[in-house]
């Protein structure tokens, strides 16, 4: 028989679980907001077009990593990415080409360098989406940093339509990325249970009765 007791503990537990492990189980989101584009060929693209990213992974970074990492093989990776008229996804059916390699982070185990591309395929024509910052050449014992986003569509037909920047930078720049929080969704499922249990627990206290040691 379930008591009203086992009921209690039942929604504690509940609220424990969705607060300590359902945000793990969504992973954590890096999001990415380039530069706009510096340089257009064609129609598509317009003044203010830039790449944005979004990649999530079942654990954070590590920060201050340096070496040569495949995302793809990290547990919970998804990638998004978009130029702001098409979206594509490291998933999609349609894909031809992609390369998600990790080179560094910085001390907040944000991306400092990296190269992100998506290619994917229709009846008439490749969308190729990348960004990239890699180590480039050193000068008088500088140390330069290639940044590098585009967007390319190239119609069947015939005929390429670009949007992109490029610049070189002394320092590897990961001002572009953030961390994205927790879906709020689960915060909420979180602290309405956490406020479900709580109830339950004062109304048990309630409706306990209260003993009185009378000293004779």
């Amino acid at each position: 028989m379930i008591t009203k007791k086992h009921k209690l503990w039942l929604l504690i537990l509940c609220w424990l679980t969705l607060h300590l492990f359902v945000p793990q189980a969504f992973g954590i989101t890096y999001e990415y907001s380039g530069p706009n584009f510096t340089t257009l060929e064609g129609p598509i693209y317009k003044i203010g077009d830039h790449i944005s990213a979004q990649l999530t992974l079942a654990n954070p970074l590590e920060p201050n990593f340096e070496g040569h990492l495949d995302l793809t093989t990290l547990p919970g990776f998804y990638l998004t990415m978009t130029d702001g008229h098409a979206t594509v996804t490291g998933n999609d059916s349609n894909i031809i080409s992609l390369l998600c390699r990790l080179d560094s982070t910085d001390s907040r185990g944000l991306p400092s360098q990296w190269d992100l591309l998506i290619g994917i395929h229709n009846a008439s024509q490749n969308l190729i989406l990348r960004t990239f910052i890699i180590h480039g050449a050193t000068h008088s014992g500088v140390e330069f940093y290639q940044k590098f986003d585009m967007s390319q569509v190239i119609i069947l037909s015939g005929g390429i339509q670009n949007g992109y920047s490029s610049s070189f930078v002394p320092e590897p720049d990961s001002t572009g990325w953030t961390i994205s929080p927790v879906p709020e969704a689960n915060s909420l499922i979180a602290l309405v249970s956490g406020l479900f249990a709580l109830t339950g627990l004062m109304k048990s206290r309630r409706h306990s009765p209260i003993h009185i040691n009378a000293e004779k």
